[in-house]
């Protein structure tokens, strides 16, 4: 009887174990979106703050049932060693996966950013290597390579003129990066964005804060949207609201800082003073991790799926997360657009369309706002920049804003909710009712 009320609390406590690891596993990585299961977004929100309580219940299954087995005498255990062993291997690995694996895999870089000079970088970035550039005022611009900002997702930009800190979320699925402002809260609590995870292809953002979660691409916190909407039509919301029943739920988007995408050797040239991110734990492991030869090996693995997931991800076809079941067929999946909006009002480019228009430029007006879209050709990037008036611009808008009108140049400002060389199918996903190339 006691044999076998042993084996019972064996399997038993195994099966809470591994069935504990498996659900922190399916629940909270996005392995189950690479054969195409989509994750509710409320579900996975709920997962995520019940994670430290199911990660304790799966120790507890793991310890209780490593006890069982061997407090029981030797020639009674209730299964050979190999079963023990291979049972516990895989609620470890499961709960491993699940429940740490995300926040040291992806791990940003908001207080120890390491920038170098455009010199410095040149030994580690390619002059092909493209970049996320974007400038505080009255500070140099930065350059965030593709390659570099991939892993930690975030960094640090830095703090605005008026204090206000600016933090940069990048998206190697969706294929670009934002920049946004981060203001402390009312009490002086710092805002600190970190990645979670990814959702229909769009890195999803937890404010740790707050505790309140967000896409990159929306720069909402939906948290407090599923609170105010209620879970039924909140799981019909894929698109961001109108600003009006926004204003009515009390929910301002985060305000975006204008960013743009040019090779890194096209950077050098335009900004020779600039700064470029590198991310220290790929290129600098010494500056951290000198001592840690478990580190530097953890890293290097992961560096290595990362690259042969987004080479996979950019140069094919195909999706590696194909969780966008319908796909606007205006464009090819794949394209790189670049989209942006004004209001309620959303429009996209692609690069190969501004650059065929006369002089690289295309004029048009958005939510009665005049602006323009210009490719410039020396510096190899497309801006979107605000006309001052309704007169249309002429001659190609710079990497600088700089254009010739009449006998003299004009300075645009750039609008800043430009989202930069992402795929259509992820734009469209978020924006269905996007222009596509307006011209008017």
């Amino acid at each position: 009887m006691a044999s076998q009320l042993r084996r019972a609390a064996f399997y038993g406590t195994g099966a809470l174990g591994v069935g504990t690891g498996a659900y922190l596993f399916h629940s909270l990585t996005d392995f189950g979106q690479a054969f195409g299961a989509s994750e509710n977004r409320n579900d996975f929100m709920q997962s995520y703050k019940q994670r430290h309580r199911n990660a304790a219940i799966g120790i507890a299954g793991m310890l209780s049932n490593t006890a069982v087995y061997w407090s029981a005498p030797k020639g009674k255990r209730p299964a050979p060693v190999a079963v023990w062993a291979g049972m516990n291997a895989a609620a470890l690995g499961l709960w491993f996966g699940g429940y740490l694996n995300q926040e040291l895999m992806l791990r940003p870089r908001n207080h120890n950013a390491v920038y170098l000079t455009t010199c410095d970088a040149a030994q580690l970035v390619k002059d092909d290597d493209t970049c996320v550039v974007t400038q505080l005022e009255d500070q140099e611009p930065l350059a965030y390579p593709d390659k570099q900002i991939l892993r930690p997702h975030m960094a640090k930009v830095g703090v605005k003129k008026d204090d206000t800190p600016a933090t940069i979320c990048y998206c190697g699925l969706t294929g670009t990066g934002v920049v946004y402002e981060t203001p402390d809260l009312p009490d002086g609590t710092p805002h600190e964005l970190v990645p979670i995870t990814q959702l229909k292809n769009n890195l999803v953002i937890l404010d740790k804060a707050t505790g309140h979660f967000g896409h990159m691409i929306n720069g909402l916190d939906e948290t407090r949207l599923l609170e105010a909407m209620g879970e039924e039509s909140y799981n019909k919301v894929g698109t961001r609201l109108p600003k009006a029943e926004l204003e009515k739920l009390g929910i301002e988007p985060l305000k975006e800082v204008p960013t743009w995408r040019m090779p890194f050797g096209a950077f050098v040239a335009a900004y020779p003073q600039g700064k470029v991110f590198i991310n220290d734990y790929r290129e600098l492991p010494e500056l951290t991790k000198k001592y840690r030869p478990v580190w530097r090996f953890y890293d290097w693995v992961v560096e290595v799926v990362f690259d042969a997931v987004i080479e996979k991800h950019n140069t094919t076809n195909l999706m590696v997360f194909p969780t966008v079941e319908e796909i606007d067929d205006r464009l090819p999946a794949k394209q790189r657009v670049f989209g942006f909006n004004v209001g309620d009002e959303f429009a996209c480019f692609t690069e190969d369309f501004v650059k065929a228009a006369k002089g690289g430029v295309v004029n048009f007006i958005l939510e009665g706002v005049p602006l323009v879209a210009s490719y410039d050709s020396q510096y190899e990037t497309l801006g979107v920049f605000k006309r001052k008036d309704d007169k249309p611009i002429r001659s190609t808008v710079n990497v600088y804003g700089e254009t010739t009108v009449g006998k003299g140049t004009e300075k645009l400002d750039r609008l800043e909710t430009v989202k930069n060389g992402l795929f259509w199918f992820v734009w469209q996903e978020f924006f269905p009712n996007t222009k596509v190339n307006p011209t008017k």
